[in-house]
């Protein structure tokens, strides 16, 4: 049987209303804000190269969201969850 593969970001739930991260990633800090994403990823044995790729493609793949919501007759109630990929 084979192994379960799960998306590299499997549990995160966009919220529209949400103003810090459910499970931070700094013992300091809980914002939502992609310079903190980076600036810890030494902690997770990650190289920054390799973070900031990870980043990227994420941030593309988000980007596409509404695109998405509209085919399947979704308002646009959600995108403030989505603002962080569009900048």
């Amino acid at each position: 049987m084979p192994a379960t593969r799960h998306s590299p970001v499997c549990d995160i739930n966009p919220d529209p209303a949400g103003t810090g991260l459910s499970l931070s990633v700094s013992y300091a800090d809980n914002s939502l804000d992609l310079g903190l994403a980076l600036a810890v990823a030494e902690y997770f044995r990650m190289e920054q190269a390799k973070a900031t790729s990870i980043m990227d493609q994420v941030k593309r793949a988000v980007r596409q969201w509404s695109d998405f919501a509209n085919q399947l007759g979704l308002q646009d109630a959600m995108a403030a969850a989505f603002r962080a990929a569009e900048e």
